[in-house]
């Protein structure tokens, strides 16, 4: 499945993406009273959805 994405997209700007997506939710959902669970299966949905 990565060799898809990796053919279209240069890995050093796909790190960026998943390191800026990272970023952002972690900020986000520090904010909010669930935190770290919902922030997880935030990222982990972010992950499945950007391999397939």
């Amino acid at each position: 499945m990565m060799s898809k994405l990796e053919n279209k997209i240069p890995p050093p700007i796909v790190m960026a993406i998943f390191g800026l997506l990272i970023w952002l939710c972690r900020d986000f959902w520090v904010q909010l009273p669930l935190g770290n669970g919902v922030r997880y299966l935030f990222g982990g949905a972010l992950m499945v959805a950007a391999l397939v």
